[in-house]
Formats: C-alpha cells, sequence, structure tokens
C-alpha cells in the first residue's frame, strides 16, 4: 500500500540518485524514476510518461546494484586475459603507426596538389584564360576535396597518437569489472556503468544491459577466449594468439578511428584459425 500512495515530496532530486537517466522501463521504453520510502530506502520504476503502461512493479537501487555488479563481469578481464589483450594491442601498434604515418603523408600530399591546382586556376581566371563560372565551379569542388582531406587528416592524427593510450585506458576499467564486490562500492559500480553502458532496460525486476563499444567487442572477446582456454589450455591458447599475429595484422583493413580502442583487431587476431568464426 506504501508504494501505491506515494508523496511526491519524497521523490528524490535526481542528482541524489546512483543511477540518473541510466534506467529505461522494459515495457515502453521510458525513463525510470527514483524514489524514497520510509526515508531511507530507494526504489526505482517507471515514470509512466505513458499512462497505458502496465509496468508497476519496483526494484531497489540495492538490487539494481547487484544485478549490475553481475552483469560488469561479461566484460571482466581477469590478470591473464588483461595481460594477453594488453600485448595484443601493443603488437597492432607499430604497424597501426606507421599505416596512419603513411596516410598522413598520402593526404598531406593531396592537399598540397589541391592548393597548387587551386593557385593555377584562380590566375587563369584572372588572365581571362578560365570561363569564370566554370572557374567557380571547380574551385567549390576542390574546396570540399581540401575540406574532406582535412577531416581525414585529423583523424589519423587523433588515431595515431591515442591508440594505445586509449586502449590501455579501457582494459583498466574492464580490470576493476573483476574486483569481488566487496571491493567495489556501489558508488564505484555505478561510475563503471556510465562509462560502460549503452542501454539498460527493468521489466518484471529483470534487469538487462547491453554494452555500447568497444565493451561490446571485449564481451565478445571475453566469451571466446573463455571458451577456448576450456577446450585447449590458456598455454595453448597464447600460443596459437602470438604465432598468428602476422597473419592477422596482414589480414585487417584498418581505417581511422578517432580515439577510439579499436578491439576489434583484437577479436579478429583471436579468432583466426577458430572454426565457428
Amino acid at each position: 500500500l506504501a508504494f501505491k500512495r506515494t508523496d511526491k515530496s519524497k521523490v528524490r532530486k535526481n542528482f541524489d540518485f546512483l543511477y540518473p537517466g541510466i534506467v529505461k522501463c522494459g515495457v515502453c521504453g521510458y525513463s525510470f524514476c527514483g524514489e524514497r520510502q520510509k526515508k531511507r530506502h530507494i526504489y526505482y520504476r517507471c515514470s509512466h510518461f505513458d499512462r497505458s503502461c502496465p509496468n508497476t512493479s519496483y526494484i531497489s537501487e540495492n538490487d539494481l546494484t547487484r544485478s549490475f555488479r553481475m552483469h560488469l563481469k561479461r566484460i571482466a578481464l581477469n590478470k591473464d586475459l588483461y595481460e594477453l589483450l594488453k600485448y595484443s594491442l601493443k603488437s597492432c601498434l607499430g604497424d597501426e603507426q606507421e599505416f596512419h604515418k603513411q596516410e598522413i603523408l598520402r593526404i598531406n600530399k593531396e592537399m598540397e596538389e589541391c592548393k597548387d591546382i587551386l593557385k593555377k586556376m584562380y590566375l587563369d581566371q584572372v588572365n581571362n584564360v578560365l570561363d569564370y563560372e566554370l572557374w567557380v565551379n571547380l574551385k567549390n569542388e576542390y574546396e570540399v576535396k581540401l575540406s574532406r582531406l582535412s577531416v581525414e587528416l585529423q583523424k589519423h592524427n587523433i588515431a595515431n597518437t591515442n591508440f594505445l593510450d586509449t586502449g590501455l585506458k579501457i582494459l583498466e576499467v574492464c580490470q576493476k569489472a573483476t574486483l569481488p564486490a566487496s571491493e567495489l562500492s556501489p558508488e564505484e559500480i555505478a561510475q563503471l556503468i556510465r562509462e560502460t553502458y549503452l542501454s539498460a532496460t527493468v521489466k518484471d525486476k529483470k534487469v538487462k544491459i547491453l554494452f555500447k563499444e568497444p565493451f561490446a567487442s571485449i564481451e565478445n572477446l571475453v566469451k571466446h577466449a573463455k571458451k577456448e582456454i576450456a577446450e585447449v589450455g590458456l598455454s595453448e591458447f597464447k600460443s596459437a594468439i602470438i604465432s598468428s599475429q602476422n597473419e592477422c595484422i596482414e589480414s585487417i583493413k584498418k581505417e581511422p578511428e578517432g580515439s577510439v580502442f579499436n578491439s576489434s583487431i583484437c577479436l579478429k587476431w583471436w579468432r583466426i584459425g577458430d572454426s565457428n568464426s
């Protein structure tokens, strides 16, 4: 009965919640809102912006935290997997940097050629060698190309410097997910969720969560590694990964990803030779 007659004065402001704006209703898709019951206990429920939503169940903040803690184990990297993924990243780094270095040289060369052509066209137009309307069309075309090349150049510059640093920071987040519940405060769990989640829904007090990239790829890496280690053992799995390094790097077509950790490289690498890939 207490839940059915909620005093609006007991509804806490969002900055007091551990999960403001994170949890959505699994039925109508609108946000869950938090309430303080009996001055101590915190519960979340559908905000019912859709008044036809039949989801009337509540879930406590403690139960949400426990559920999120369990979901974080899906991206948890134990010591062995952490070191192996770090090795994979560092091994990819040299080839990655060389790729971006060559692309930067190519783009700079194309940009200089565009500038030279623009300068020549301008002189031709001034000397009445080139028709004005044609000059305007060509000028716009080359300026658009220069703009595109400039954006591409920036992506390669960022990717060239941030690839490893960003990757290691993301791995540290996944390593934190391996800590036992006694070593992670509710606030730390909430922070990990904010950094990793794409969507989180609650229906019938059951919590579902999807991870955003690159954590979704890391989840697949963890699944694959655990499966292979169970079948062939850690030592043989590590040996297979190390021996397939060159094959992987040569087969992967890399694209500039800005500062995003390109975990797809490692996912492809780790699945080489897997008959199910």
